[in-house]
């Protein structure tokens, strides 16, 4: 089996021998920040993208600073950050829910 996320996600292995990130049900995903919006005439982000790698592929998922678990988190969020989420469908498509930043 080959290892195709990055080190230190946790993994669940499918019936056909192939490896993926642990999803929920499987409730909390894993990710990383991957970019913040700043619309004018606000100075800070209210908005960016997580992005969740599921096997050899990724979904980007939405997130607004009011989709925290702890508001205080989002401003200290910096890109490459790992967090864990709740997936879910927005009226845009994929959102994160619940974000939490990850030591």
């Amino acid at each position: 089996m080959r290892r195709t996320e990055p080190p230190g996600w946790p993994l669940a292995e499918k019936p056909d021998g192939t490896l993926t990130v642990l999803r929920s049900s499987e409730k909390r995903v894993p990710g990383r920040v991957v970019r913040f919006v700043t619309e004018p005439p606000h100075t800070r982000p209210a908005y960016g993208f997580a992005r969740a790698f599921l096997g050899k592929d990724y979904q980007d998922y939405f997130f607004h600073v009011r989709d925290f678990a702890e508001p205080y988190d989002f401003y200290a969020l910096m890109v490459g950050d790992r967090v864990t989420f709740e997936p879910a469908e927005g009226e845009k498509g994929p959102r994160a829910l619940s974000l939490r930043r990850e030591e």
